[in-house]
């Protein structure tokens, strides 16, 4: 999945990160704006499965 991952990231230019779209009901955002979101959840996952694994 990682290598898969940096190998789609990596064949995108740097104005990919800024092409805007829009929600259903109007709202702009940005692939940056995505991707942030992903990697954040992602943290946040990992930090609670840290907890959990500190636990057992």
């Amino acid at each position: 999945m990682r290598e898969n991952t940096l190998t789609q990231l990596s064949s995108k230019k740097d104005n990919w990160l800024y092409q805007e779209n829009k929600w259903e009901k109007g709202t702009p955002y940005n692939n940056y704006y995505l991707l942030f979101h992903v990697m954040e959840d992602e943290i946040n996952h990992r930090g609670q499965l840290k907890r959990l694994s500190d636990y057992c």
